[in-house]
Order: C-alpha cells, then sequence, then structure tokens
C-alpha cells in the first residue's frame, strides 16, 4: 500500500499533509464566501490549505506528471460549509478541528461569522477522514453540543467496527480511533442514515460510495435552486477534471471512486448545477463543464 494512503487511513493525516507541503501562512488567513439557495444561505469556509504532490495520484502518467506538476506539485484545498435556513443552522462536515497536529479555522471562521457552536443544530458527515470530522472534537469533547450527526449506517459501521479496527496494523488504527471518539461525544444526536430514509425538509442524500466504504453526497433544493454537496468526489481541478480516471492514493476504492466521479461530472456539467466540493480551489462552489478532453471548474 502506498505510503500516504497509510498515513492519511491511520488518522496521521497530519503528518501526510506535512509531506505534501502545507502552507501554514495561509493557513492563518481566514477565507468565506457565501451564496444564495434559494431560502437558504450557504457559507463556504476556507479550513486550510496544502499541496499534493505526484505520488498523490493513481494512473498518472509521465507525461501528465511533466505537463500538470510544473512546480513539483499542485494546490489542495479543504472547504466546510455552512447552511443557515429559517430554523436550521447547517455544517457539511467539519475539517480539522484543533485538537490534532495540523489546526482548521472553522471555529475561529464562525466567531467571525457571529455563529457560535452551540447555534449548529446539524453536521452532515460526507466521509469519515480526519480532515472532515477532525473539527467534530474540541479538547476532547463535542464542539458542537446541541448538533445532531448525521452519516451513512455503511460509512459509521465500518469505521465503528472494532473487528475493522483490530484487522489493520496497530499503526494504522488512529483514524478509527478518531471516529470512535467523535462518534461518543454526541451520545443520543447520531443518526444514521439508510436508503429510502428522509433526512430533512430541502436536504437529502446519495450513496456515492468508493472514496470511503459509506462516502455521501447532500443535495439542498429550495424553491427553484439547488446545490450539490459533493464531497471528496475530486482532490484536485488541474490533475482529475480533465484526466477523471485518475484516482488519489486516499480512495478506499479506487475504481468505485472514479465511476462517481466521472458519473457526478457527466451529470453536473450537463445540467449546469452548482456544486460545492471539500477539496476543490477556494470557495469549493462553482460548474463543471464539459471540455475537448475532461472537465473544467468554473469557480464562482
Amino acid at each position: 500500500m502506498h505510503i500516504l494512503k497509510i498515513l492519511f487511513m491511520s488518522g496521521l493525516f497530519t503528518l501526510a499533509l506535512g509531506m505534501l507541503g502545507v502552507d501554514t501562512a495561509k493557513a492563518a488567513e481566514g477565507k468565506t464566501a457565501s451564496f444564495e439557495v434559494g431560502a437558504w444561505k450557504v457559507t463556504a469556509i476556507a479550513d486550510a490549505e496544502g499541496v499534493f504532490s505526484p505520488s498523490t495520484f493513481i494512473g498518472l502518467t509521465p507525461e501528465m506528471e511533466k505537463k500538470l506538476f510544473t512546480n513539483g506539485s499542485v494546490p489542495s484545498q479543504v472547504n466546510v460549509f455552512l447552511l443557515k435556513g429559517q430554523d436550521r443552522c447547517i455544517l457539511v462536515d467539519t475539517g480539522y478541528g484543533l485538537d490534532y497536529q495540523r489546526k482548521g479555522r472553522l471555529l475561529s471562521s464562525l466567531a467571525e461569522l457571529g455563529v457560535n457552536p452551540g447555534r449548529i443544530t446539524d453536521i452532515l458527515i460526507t466521509h469519515m477522514h480526519g480532515d472532515h470530522i477532525g473539527g467534530l472534537l474540541t479538547n476532547g469533547k463535542a464542539a458542537f453540543p446541541n448538533a445532531k450527526i448525521w452519516v451513512h449506517k455503511v460509512e459509521y459501521n465500518y469505521w465503528l467496527s472494532k473487528d475493522n479496527a483490530n484487522s489493520v496494523p496497530e499503526g494504522r488504527r488512529g483514524l478509527f480511533k478518531m471516529a470512535a471518539d467523535a462518534m461518543a461525544a454526541y451520545p443520543g444526536m447520531v443518526q444514521l442514515l439508510s436508503e429510502g430514509d428522509k433526512l430533512m425538509d430541502d436536504i437529502t442524500f446519495t450513496a456515492a460510495f468508493g472514496h470511503t466504504p459509506g462516502h455521501t453526497a447532500f443535495t439542498l433544493k429550495s424553491g427553484d435552486k439547488a446545490m450539490y454537496f459533493v464531497g471528496d468526489f475530486a482532490h484536485s481541478t488541474v490533475v482529475q477534471f480533465p484526466n477523471p480516471q485518475v484516482a488519489v492514493v486516499f480512495d478506499s476504492d479506487p475504481a468505485k471512486a472514479t465511476a462517481v466521479r466521472i458519473s457526478f461530472m457527466e451529470k453536473f456539467s450537463k445540467d449546469n448545477a452548482p456544486i460545492a466540493a471539500h477539496h476543490l480551489p477556494f470557495p469549493g462552489v462553482g460548474n463543471i463543464i464539459k471540455e475537448k478532453q475532461g472537465y473544467s471548474f468554473k469557480t464562482w
């Protein structure tokens, strides 16, 4: 298994990003951008920035590497999304948080926006990698004490399985523990999603398995407007949009993750539907454009 996948899947994702050249100066800057989706206000929050090296990608040809990695790396991004409706204040994922080596900016950005963590009513989890659930905890306790946690049952069962945790080498069990600790901090507040379940008014979910066993996308529809929160369907506009067949070492099932990426790119480019993605250039919101070779991303 590739060393970066071992690091990421073990919970040592901070070390992996350090190897990739995280820009800590940029990490000190808070960035937000807001958009109207019907009756909802969606705010993109930049949690962290960094870079990916060629070794992050599966299926990269020497020609691609020479053409795309002119500086030896490509940018990476971690975005979190805040959805404010009439009676709900929702996060889509939580970024890195503050309890681990890599520090995220979600809490400080929420403070700048005037949003107290206690006001968050719901948190939609696309998947349980550390850069998406790390922010659930602060000093080992629930960072958002009044929030319901919505996560797909397949994803929850995978990461909370002691058998799965015990089946990997001890050095790779950190992320399983992180997931268990995060869920334990929200007793009675974790809602498991299965096919056919109703989530809430204006918001639905879609299984997008591949990047992780239970990776999930969410859709916000209000009036005649919509936005699609697609999680980690792609990690790089530079590499994967012109070459959607290229996967990343963080994918638990690269073939399934690639199939989801291609399906989403085809659908959302055809429909001209706006997406919100966690690893695309800030604000991570925009449209997928069909090109002669692959696709491009038009940021809002």
